[in-house]
């Protein structure tokens, strides 16, 4: 099939609407990680990020004068080891003779499918390992408002902050909580009782924000979901420049998490063709081991 680009598209619009579908599909990833870019590479591919753990320290009586350590910024290596792309190629014929069809659209898609597996590589960093046993264990048809509050007081038992809870579930888990009729009734939830009825939207619940995605990876582990607080992981992003001064144009487009897509175009010698191409550099590892828990179905 023939592909199709608007005459007067502009390549920064492309790439600006990548990103946009690109960080949709991310969104989970903002919740349970803190996202770098622009630090530079020394001579390798490791950077080095600031990492800020919880606070485990006791409060102290005033017996007269105030005693204090001094404050400490931990640091964790992220090695930037990961390159995908979606590539599109475009003939000259399709520009000329199929000037309706938008490749912003294709773009778009291609962006969500690279963002897809983005999201599906950077969570195999949940594992038990990491982040130690499940908080919750249990087939999607028992998962209930029930086990949100038991997830919540662990939360609480640790000692986690108030701001920035999150709950990352897969569309299975999540559906389930929209059958739940305890968070569904209207008359006791009024406005939020319809946007879960009518638009599937169950976006808050029990003090954490919820993110619902099909990219959670089992890991060989029965992962269906976490509560995470963003400090659990730490994700870099570190764009290439072309080499090839073949290149015919390179942009690169970022949000304010810090997610960053790349654009590169260049032309197939000898074959009237334009390959178009959006790219991710990124890299990611374990952050704080206690600001994510684990939710499992066995």
């Amino acid at each position: 099939m023939a592909n199709s680009i608007a005459s007067d598209l502009q390549v920064q619009a492309i790439l600006e609407n990548a990103l946009l579908a690109f960080k949709r599909t991310l969104a989970p990833i903002n919740a349970f990680s803190t996202v770098y870019r622009g630090i530079p590479l020394q001579g390798n591919d490791t950077i080095t990020v600031p990492y800020y753990p919880l606070q485990g320290t006791a409060s102290s009586d005033f017996n007269g004068s105030y005693s204090a350590d001094a404050g400490t910024v931990q640091s964790r290596p992220v090695v930037i080891n990961k390159r995908k792309y979606q590539a599109l190629n475009i003939t000259g014929y399709e520009l000329a003779r199929q000037p309706h069809l938008s490749v912003e659209k294709l773009m778009d898609r291609q962006a969500e499918a690279l963002a897809h597996d983005v999201v599906i590589d950077i969570l195999s960093v949940v594992t038990a390992a990491n982040y130690g046993s499940a908080v919750s264990t249990g087939a999607p048809t028992a998962f209930d408002f029930t086990d949100i509050a038991d997830i919540v007081t662990s939360i609480n038992q640790s000692y986690w902050p108030v701001a920035n809870r999150s709950l990352v579930l897969s569309s299975t888990y999540h559906g389930a909580l929209l059958k739940d009729s305890s968070i569904a009734n209207w008359n006791a939830m009024g406005q939020a009782g319809a946007d879960v009825k009518l638009k599937g939207a169950l976006t808050h619940i029990a003090g954490l924000d919820v993110f619902v995605t099909p990219n959670i990876p089992a890991n060989s582990e029965n992962l269906v979901g976490f509560a995470t607080l963003p400090d659990a992981a730490l994700v870099a992003f570190a764009p290439i420049a072309p080499a090839d001064d073949r290149i015919t144009r390179y942009v690169t487009a970022t949000d304010d998490n810090g997610l960053t897509l790349e654009y590169r175009e260049y032309p197939i010698p000898g074959s009237d063709t334009v390959q178009m191409v959006i790219e991710a550099n990124y890299g990611y590892g374990k952050g704080e081991g206690a600001a994510l828990k684990r939710i499992v179905s066995a």
